[in-house]
């Protein structure tokens, strides 16, 4: 274990409170098209995609590193403000765990090594599930553009082995799903995970027609890659360790979120799933 090299990746976009060691390494997301000069590396050097940003969100990270980062045996990804809790520090009962900004100097970012452990053995670290009362179709479509998600199924067919199609509807089907496109696996899983990854989204991206969404919306290709890590997962039977995420707070809004939101976490996992209505709702755009 000694030998074996650890990084994760924490997204940034702006200034802000960044936390840095041997492991957690701060990255500029959108570095091309910003006029920030924030003290870390950026993802518009070497082969990249900084400059798709707006519609990639972090992912344009996930791609600098997938194609510049050398001598890494296990890779994972963050935000600046959401962070695993490896040592349920802040208690829950929802999937995330808001706590103030003031909290993030005393943290502890420590990747432990039970869980340095689990990786070597296989194991995938990914955020806690979001339990919901709909399916993960209908949360999507929601949330953001029905059209967009159907033409993603329709580009699974075309370029994904049946196994990710059919773990693609498991996923859309289900009611919940690990978010943020926050993860730790090894470089191996990850380099699988990126080459289909980012073959289905340039696949969609040359079809996919973003000028009547919204600037919000066109976003499109990160919101479908936080279900699309779960697609992965399912299609290729991992074993996951799931932790919740710390999502630090300016304190009005962390006075605004962290008891109301808390409470409706518990809320929501306590009502009954409708499974067969949920279901015959996606089978529509097979």
């Amino acid at each position: 274990m000694e030998n074996k090299v650890f990084k994760i990746l924490v997204v940034h976009h702006k200034k802000d409170k960044v936390y840095k060691d041997d492991i957690y390494t701060p990255i500029h997301a959108g570095k091309s098209l910003s006029n920030l000069e924030l003290d870390m590396i950026g993802d518009d050097t070497g082969y990249n995609i900084s400059e798709k940003n707006p519609y990639y969100c972090e992912l344009t990270a996930l791609y600098w590193a997938w194609k510049n980062l050398k001598g890494v045996d296990y890779i994972g990804l963050c935000h600046y403000r959401r962070y695993f809790d490896f040592y349920d520090e802040v208690p829950s009962v929802y999937y995330v765990k808001n706590e103030s900004i003031d909290k993030m100097d005393s943290f502890n970012y420590t990747l432990p090594e039970t869980i340095k452990k689990r990786l070597i053995d296989g194991e995938v670290v990914v955020s806690a599930p979001k339990t919901m009362n709909k399916t993960v179709f209908k949360d999507y479509c929601k949330k953001h553009v029905k059209g967009d998600i159907s033409l993603l199924r329709k580009t699974l067919v075309e370029n994904s082995s049946e196994s990710y199609v059919k773990a693609f509807d498991a996923v859309m089907t289900g009611n919940k799903y690990s978010p943020y496109n926050m993860f730790i696996m090894s470089w191996n899983d990850f380099d699988k995970y990126c080459s289909w990854l980012f073959d289905i989204l340039f696949n969609l991206e040359k079809k996919l027609d973003l000028s009547s969404h919204s600037k919000y919306q066109q976003r499109v290709y990160g919101f479908m890659a936080e279900r699309l890590l779960n697609v992965f997962l399912v299609a290729n039977n991992k074993k996951l360790d799931k932790h919740s995420v710390v999502m630090f707070h300016e304190n009005a809004d962390y006075k605004r979120y962290s008891v109301i939101k808390q409470y409706f976490g518990l809320m929501i996992k306590r009502i009954q799933f409708i499974f067969n209505k949920n279901t015959s709702d996606y089978r529509k755009i097979i």
